[in-house]
């Protein structure tokens, strides 16, 4: 076998001063606008009601009809009622889609219209007409509670408008935070979501820690001897699975759709006063097309279809190994205190990020609020197909080019901060070989399969071209988390 022994991150364990700085300066910001949302509300939320939030842009047509829907029921069956703020990034718009919400029993569609952004660190404000005729729009109690409420705050095409985080600055700094100085006063938890997300109920996702530890052991008594440790671990675990033993690593699992999730993801919320945010484990799948409706093709997850060994890797280890335990974009639920405070702080200061789930994490802590995943709830992320490409000259497998963006703004956060911060929630510390010895031997432990095991560990270390083309096309294409303000990211 051939060793793999690049990490997929590696830290030095403290921050420069400078780095210190900045978060101590980002840190003051969130506690001055939590301070502000605790002196507009009194500390008094709308604990009947849960706001959900999720910026947009072509192709969220695609999933729309669908996550919509799912979402509320599953919101109901928690005991809440939604306001749900969809935002329509920079001239893009679904007519067809709020048509399908509109027809929803007790749910309320309710138009809002942005202007284009006057700066890229301007929110702009939103309005009940296309003409932005009087006043600005400010939120209110519902006439009804027992109704689910979908804004939909359609942002004006503009030079300074596109992308995820300037979507996200006109609800958090345009909308929500002018409303609750008017006296509105929001649901008592917000939940942060992309148009595909689908929260699935599992099974307890496993942790790594103690397969990490043992492996990380044995690497320092035998370094540099693949073969050796894999022999090691097959007469530890091979043939020897738990009883009975489990078909499958979840990981490897399909699920169905349709059931229980983000109600069981509030719930884990409720159940605890000290937690502040929770998330949902990350699972990456391949979505393709399989029901037609008004608004084109609806696109759903579909299990059968393979995603690439790193996406793969990540379902393994998301939420299992130290330092991969960041809340996901896709699936954030907090109590509007914490979520409000960080992410106005974030959208106040960083135009060009498409990372604002790391930095939420990684500021979340420091500024005092309590954040752990939820093992037993997943919540679905569209990976691309093995066989899609992009535009580029060359093209580029689709699904590389997505590690490039994540990994490019996972190191502009962690450039900010240093290790002293981020060590903990983006990674992996230990190392790429580290954690794929810790999944063959759980999944030894748990299955028992020891041809399936070691297939799978091959799979593993096959990919250390597809990660050395990765990380030579983040560095070439680095992000800044604050820059010209004509840069978009999505």
């Amino acid at each position: 076998m051939q060793s793999f022994l690049i990490p997929i991150k590696s830290h030095e364990l403290s921050s420069t001063a400078e780095q210190s700085a900045s978060m101590r300066n980002d840190r003051e910001r969130i506690l001055g606008y939590k301070a502000q949302i605790e002196a507009w509300t009194g500390g008094v939320f709308d604990e009947q009601r849960m706001l959900g939030v999720v910026s947009c842009t072509y192709g969220a047509e695609q999933y729309l009809g669908y996550t919509i829907p799912h979402m509320l029921r599953q919101v109901g069956d928690a005991g809440y009622r939604a306001d749900i703020l969809l935002g329509f990034n920079s001239g893009f718009t679904s007519p067809a889609t709020l048509e399908t919400l509109a027809a929803l029993p007790d749910v309320e569609v309710v138009p809002l219209y942005a202007p284009p952004r006057p700066s890229a660190l301007t929110a702009a404000r939103s309005w009940s007409t296309p003409t932005f005729a009087g006043a600005p729009v400010l939120l209110r109690a519902p006439a009804d509670p027992q109704r689910h409420r979908v804004f939909v705050v359609h942002q004006s095409a503009g030079p300074h408008s596109q992308g995820k985080i300037r979507m996200l600055s006109d609800i958090f700094l345009g909308l929500l935070l002018p409303s609750m100085a008017a006296g509105w006063r929001p649901p008592v938890h917000t939940l942060l979501f992309d148009a595909e997300s689908i929260f699935i109920v599992n099974q307890a996702h496993p942790r790594l820690d103690a397969e990490m530890e043992k492996i990380k052991l044995l690497q320092r008594k035998i370094p540099n001897d693949l073969d050796r440790l894999v022999g090691i671990i097959l007469q530890a675990y091979g043939d020897r699975a738990e009883s009975p033993p489990r078909s499958a690593f979840p990981a490897d699992a399909t699920f169905a759709l349709g059931g229980a999730g983000l109600d069981v993801l509030l719930q884990a919320l409720d159940a605890d006063p000290g937690l502040d945010i929770t998330g949902a484990i990350t699972k990456f799948c391949v979505y393709s097309p399989q029901e037609e409706t008004a608004a084109g093709p609806l696109h759903l997850p579909d299990f059968s279809q393979p995603c690439s060994t790193l996406h793969m890797w990540c379902n393994y280890t998301w939420g299992s190994v130290p330092s991969m335990r960041c809340m996901p974009g896709g699936g954030t639920l907090g109590r509007t205190l914490a979520m409000a405070s960080i992410m106005a702080a974030i959208t106040d200061s960083f135009t060009n990020v498409r990372a604002e789930d790391a930095l939420l994490t990684v500021l979340a802590k420091p500024a005092g609020f309590h954040e752990e995943l939820c093992a037993h709830v997943y919540v679905t992320n569209r990976c691309p197909g093995l066989a899609e490409l992009t535009n580029h000259t060359p093209p580029r497998p689709a699904w590389l080019q997505q590690f490039v963006r994540w990994y490019s703004a996972v190191v502009a956060v962690d450039r900010r901060y240093g290790a002293e911060y981020t060590k903990d929630v983006i990674g992996p510390e230990s190392g790429y070989m580290t954690s794929i010895l810790a999944i063959f031997a759980q999944t030894l432990k748990l299955a028992g399969d020891t041809s399936a095991s070691l297939k799978l560990l091959q799979t593993f270390l096959s990919c250390e071209e597809s990660y050395t083309m990765m990380l030579q096309y983040a560095l070439q294409e680095p992000l800044s988390l604050v820059g010209a303000d004509n840069q978009s990211a999505w």
